[in-house]
């Protein structure tokens, strides 16, 4: 299995394909935005004779005539041109796996300190709730008893009146200052 190297899906199932003098290999479709300008991803410029369309089967006939009449020589050095280009594009496909695992495991990093983050929120969250429900006091409605300070655990005392505590001032006193501010 070949791969573009721009989309990475698989050139198995197309009939052509786009193959550049630097060893890189596009699907048709991709050869278009990936060739714009001129240039190869790896940077390299190409002229028209440096990329070239590539039917991926061709028939036994056609295979026959392609190398009949050359020397030998010449035969293993197409051979060793085709396994070098092939040998390029698993070093691609290798790096290409290498960088999709690289990003997996820094997502797989940030989503475990997201869950850490979350799971000390709750953590907290379900302190703060056991801290409340251990400060809120049992009270009966209407009966009297006065319901305990959320804040502070202890009971009140007995004898505490609500009715009994006095103002820090006397009223008489505001009226009295009322009526001078209106004076004025």
């Amino acid at each position: 299995t070949m791969l573009c190297n721009m989309c990475h899906q698989s050139v198995d199932g197309h009939e052509e394909v786009v193959v550049t003098v630097c060893m890189h290999l596009y699907c048709v479709r991709c050869a278009e935005d990936a060739l714009c300008g001129g240039k190869c991803k790896c940077g390299k410029s190409l002229a028209g004779e440096e990329l070239k369309r590539v039917k991926r089967r061709i028939c036994e006939k056609k295979m026959k005539l392609c190398l009949a009449g050359l020397a030998p020589d010449v035969i293993l050095l197409i051979c060793k041109y085709g396994l070098d280009f092939y040998e390029k594009q698993k070093t691609i496909e290798i790096k290409a796996w290498e960088a999709r695992a690289s990003n997996l495991e820094k997502s797989q990093k940030s989503l475990q300190e997201k869950t850490k983050n979350h799971h000390h929120e709750i953590q907290l969250r379900e302190d703060k709730i056991r801290t409340l429900e251990a400060c809120i006091g049992t009270y009966t409605a209407g009966g009297g008893t006065p319901i305990a300070n959320l804040c502070d655990p202890t009971p009140p005392p007995a004898d505490l009146s609500f009715t009994s505590i006095e103002p820090p001032f006397r009223l008489d006193a505001v009226s009295e200052a009322n009526s001078w501010m209106m004076g004025r």
